[in-house]
């Protein structure tokens, strides 16, 4: 039997950490697999604006859901299926959307890892980026996985303002994915 390779074994070791509380791996968890969940996001979705907009969605639900990870399995395969959950759900019409198999896909090379590897930030990162508002209503929506009814009732704001405000945190998310 062949044993993981190095970088899901690192996967691993970062979902283990984040699960007992050191927010710290988020960051070389996000660079070590961004580029590659981004690549199954764009297999299913044919566009490389939404395969991001996918990507930064997966990772506030890897966040909030990071409970239910298990350590005895592959975090590696419990990431895609998140992914490739986002990226279904994702409002486009059906024929826009590719079936996608992930064992089809191959792991990005070392140059990958690299070229992708700078500028990328990690969620933390990227709530600091957020106004005191963003910051809360992106919470509601990613962690607590609250509609955009939900949040503009808890917050005594319009269902359009929350839905505006949630496009402006996709669009920082987005910059950072994109940043060089």
């Amino acid at each position: 039997m062949k044993s993981k390779p190095e970088w899901r074994e690192q996967i691993n070791e970062y979902l283990r950490a984040i699960l007992e509380g050191d927010s710290s791996a988020f960051q070389p968890l996000f660079e070590l697999t961004a580029s590659h969940l981004i690549k199954i996001a764009l297999r299913i979705l044919s566009n490389k604006s939404f395969a991001e907009d996918v990507v930064s969605e997966a990772f506030m639900r890897i966040c909030h859901s990071i409970h239910t990870y298990n350590p005895l399995r592959d975090g590696y395969s419990w990431m895609c299926k998140i992914v490739v959950n986002c990226a279904k759900s994702k409002n486009i019409s059906p024929a826009e959307r590719r079936n996608v198999n992930i064992d089809e896909i191959q792991p990005p090379t070392a140059k990958d890892e690299i070229s992708e590897l700078e500028g990328k930030m990690v969620v933390s990162k990227i709530f600091e980026m957020l106004d005191g508002r963003d910051r809360e209503i992106a919470e509601l929506r990613y962690y607590y996985d609250m509609s955009i009814a939900e949040i503009a009732r808890k917050l005594g704001i319009s269902g359009s303002a929350v839905s505006q405000r949630i496009k402006k945190i996709q669009t920082v998310v987005e910059k950072y994915i994109k940043r060089d």
